[in-house]
């Protein structure tokens, strides 16, 4: 588009950049920064959180990411749809860019972060203009101090299987390196949160950290350029998988760039030189401050508003702006480490169901139980409960993941549940229960808990592995702060996918089974909660009823932005849960609303925790 800053400067046009309430913060900081290279321009712009139509006039025209405002906000004006533009921030090949093509149907101009983004919009037959993004002062925290930077690693994207997978295979090269890896459920984030961070306390995290990893989303190729500027101008270096669109960037000089089975190592690699880490943080720094300038972008950005600002404006009043109340805003619809139950009960199958959970039961109250305690002192600060039975991995890689803790202050308490004898038993092992035919994990886990004594318990099943120094951080957390009930680490599950990446959120955890065991909770809270979940039918949920109802408990939880934890895949025989699915709904739902009734009970208007 032909243009120059003199036609530019000194127009009449507001420009003004509006965000839905209930939409992405990620968004409206985006276009808070784009907002400030307009406005450097000469052009008077404001940013409004609310409708279009709260801020409409007839010298405004309105920029709106369209797949996040349109989503949460009820039919406007058309004309004025004709005074806006989108500003499209997806990629071809997603969903969501197919959701922002649609959305920006009526709107009277489209620009687009990315080339391949324009180019699509082009051949789909719609006038696109690129919007390069480029170094934002509103965004540096840094300001090229010599503060020191005590964050090794850090990664901020969403969640998604692809991503997560790569993640969990870094789990080695992570060990010993202090990481903050923040990984959101892929919905519109509104606030911080401990797994998404906002403005300041973003910029902060970015200041002090060494190297941020960054990795497509959906398996697509696309340079995320937001996040990268973000880090670049906080002397963050970048580590990336190769991308198609990295424009100038010299792969060496601004960034580091390898194959994604690479990355853990050029990380771990990287750390080793930190001159080298100086001179690309501060190269990559420069070069977006002085040759990545978003001003070009933003007369474009004033160019496209003129026209549309000598549209016809709405004679008369407006209708009132629509309401933006959201209810229930949108899950995600995937979620990793996701188990939530599917499917319905069949006829056919109840009787069937019901003869093998009395089976079950009677299998339980005849097994011979003997419980043996082998060697726990005083002093202990940390019972750790691990129950192996059939589909857990051995009890020897747990112990010797346990080895460097495994001091006087920790006790490990084994059950060896329906597995046979055992030959040998540990010497590092506190407690041995043994069970001859299985009695359930959770009735496992409670004998096991009312045999030791210590104010924090961890747990863990045969065969999960902990990662270097993650127990003692998790006590620490606990020590530090004595109103937090239970602290919990990410987990690699198996070597593809990870688990524990999520807080624990009741409106989510009524539905969806997404947290496991690799949790350090106190004593008082699982007693409060009258221990695990020994019937039949939870066998494979003991630990998502114990998240659900501590989640209806409203308890205090703080979550380990690291990978703390290898859990073993277990392959367990099919259980009550698959042959009636809509009775193993109901037990958890009637345990959760009993906890939920005791926590109302005990807690008067004031006291909510």
């Amino acid at each position: 588009m032909a243009g120059s800053a003199d036609t530019v400067r000194g127009t009449s046009v507001r420009i003004a950049f509006v965000s839905a309430p209930g939409s992405s913060i990620f968004m409206e900081e985006l276009l808070a920064g784009v907002a400030a290279a307009v406005s450097a321009t000469g052009v008077a712009v404001t940013s409004h959180r609310g409708a279009i139509t709260d801020v409409a006039d007839s010298d405004t025209v309105f920029v709106v990411v369209p797949h996040e405002y349109f989503a949460v906000t009820a039919a406007e004006h058309p004309a004025l749809y004709a005074r806006t533009i989108g500003f499209g921030v997806e990629h071809p090949g997603t969903e969501t860019f197919e959701s922002s093509v649609r959305a920006a149907a009526p709107l009277g101009a489209d620009m687009q972060i990315s080339v391949d983004s324009v180019q699509e919009m082009r051949r789909r037959g719609r006038d696109s203009t690129l919007y390069s993004l480029g170094y934002s002062s509103g965004w540096d925290r840094w300001h090229q101090s010599n503060a020191p930077r005590d964050i090794d690693v850090a990664y901020l994207g969403t969640s998604d299987a692809r991503r997560l997978g790569l993640l969990a295979g870094f789990a080695d090269e992570f060990r010993g390196l202090r990481t903050e890896l923040l990984i959101p459920p892929h919905e519109p984030m509104t606030a911080n949160r401990p797994d998404f961070l906002t403005g300041e306390a973003k910029w902060q995290l970015l200041a002090r950290t060494k190297l941020l990893i960054n990795l497509h989303r959906d398996g697509k190729t696309a340079f995320e350029w937001v996040r990268a500027l973000e880090a670049m101008g906080n002397g963050c270096v970048v580590v990336t998988e190769p991308s198609t669109d990295i424009g100038r960037l010299v792969p060496g000089e601004h960034l580091l760039v390898a194959r994604e089975e690479r990355l853990g190592a050029v990380v771990r690699a990287a750390l080793g030189d930190p001159v080298r880490i100086a001179q690309i943080a501060r190269n990559a720094y420069t070069f977006a401050r002085e040759t990545l300038s978003m001003t070009l972008s933003a007369e474009r950005l004033v160019e496209l508003a003129l026209p549309l600002r000598s549209l016809p404006y709405p004679s008369g009043s407006l209708p009132p702006p629509p309401n933006m109340t959201l209810s229930q805003p949108p899950m995600a619809v995937w979620l990793p480490g996701d188990y939530t139950l599917s499917g319905a009960t069949h006829a056919a199958d109840i009787e069937t169901t019901e003869l093998r959970r009395s089976l079950i039961q009677l299998k339980s109250e005849r097994s011979f139980t003997r419980i043996e305690t082998l060697a726990q002192g005083p002093g202990t600060k940390v019972d750790i409960i691990c129950v192996r039975q059939q589909g857990d991995g051995p009890l020897s890689l747990t112990t010797e993941s346990l080895s460097g803790p495994l001091d006087s202050s920790y006790a490990l308490h084994v059950a060896s549940n329906g597995i046979g004898a055992i030959s040998e038993t540990d010497p590092r092992w506190a407690t041995h229960l043994s069970c001859d035919l299985p009695i359930g994990r959770g009735r496992a886990r409670n004998m096991l808990v009312s045999n030791s004594s210590a104010d924090l318990i961890f747990i863990v099943n045969g065969g999960d592995e902990l990662i270097g120094a993650s127990l003692a951080q998790l006590v620490d957390v606990m020590s530090t702060d004595s109103d937090i009930d239970i602290a919990f680490a990410m987990a690699a599950d198996g070597r593809s996918a990870m688990a524990n990446v999520l807080i624990p959120e009741l409106r989510r955890l009524r539905s969806r089974a997404y947290l496991t065991r690799g949790y350090l909770v106190r004593r008082r809270w699982l007693e409060s909660l009258g221990g695990f979940a020994e019937d039949p039918y939870l066998e494979q949920y003991v630990d998502h009823d114990f998240w659900w109802r501590s989640a209806e408990r409203a308890a205090t939880t703080s979550l380990s932005r690291a990978i703390g934890l290898r859990l073993w895949t277990a392959t367990p025989d099919v259980g009550l849960h698959e042959l009636d699915p809509e009775r193993t709904r109901s037990v958890l739902a009637e345990r959760a609303n009993d906890a939920q009734d005791a926590y109302s009970a005990q807690a008067s208007p004031g006291q909510a925790r």
